[in-house]
Order: structure tokens, then sequence, then C-alpha cells
């Protein structure tokens, strides 16, 4: 597998960016700040929005875009990544 994160220099990249180093995840990084990064975020997304993320297995390829609730739910299915529980969360209940 092999995941490309699609990013830009606001603060939701940002996140996203922490999230998959959080996790040990490795992944190619490409800046949608350049005229090279913006093209290749089209090409292979189809979209403009950031951060996207771009799963590559061997029989498919999954793009996941924004860094909300949902994206990270199917982020930590695709990436198979153990969710932690964080204090907060524990408290809302």
């Amino acid at each position: 597998m092999k995941l490309v994160l699609y990013r830009d220099d606001l603060v939701s990249s940002q996140a996203a960016k922490a999230f998959l180093v959080k996790h040990g995840v490795e992944f190619e990084e490409v800046n949608v700040s350049t005229p090279e990064g913006v093209i290749r975020l089209r090409k292979r997304t189809q979209q403009n929005r950031v951060p996207a993320f771009e799963i590559k297995k061997s029989h498919s390829v999954h793009v996941v875009t924004g860094f909300d609730d949902f994206s990270r739910n199917v982020l930590t299915e695709e990436l198979k990544l153990k969710e932690q529980t964080s204090q907060q969360t524990l408290e809302s209940f």
C-alpha cells in the first residue's frame, strides 16, 4: 500500500500530516502550493479539495478528501490504524 498526502499550508493540512506522523504511517507528501502539485492533485483525485489522501492498494485506489471526523474514520479503517480514545471523548460520556 502507498499513501500520498496532497496538502497546502492551512491548519487542516497540518493536522492531517500530524495525524499520519502520530500513527507512524509512511506517506509521500505533495504540496499543492506549487503548480506541479496542483496539476498532480487534479489529475489523481479529480478534485481541488485539500487535504486529500490517495490510498493506493494492489487492487484499487481510494481517495479521501478533507480532514473531518468522517475522513479520519475512513482513514483509520483504510489504513487499519488502532483508534485511540482521548480523555475528552471519555469525559463526554
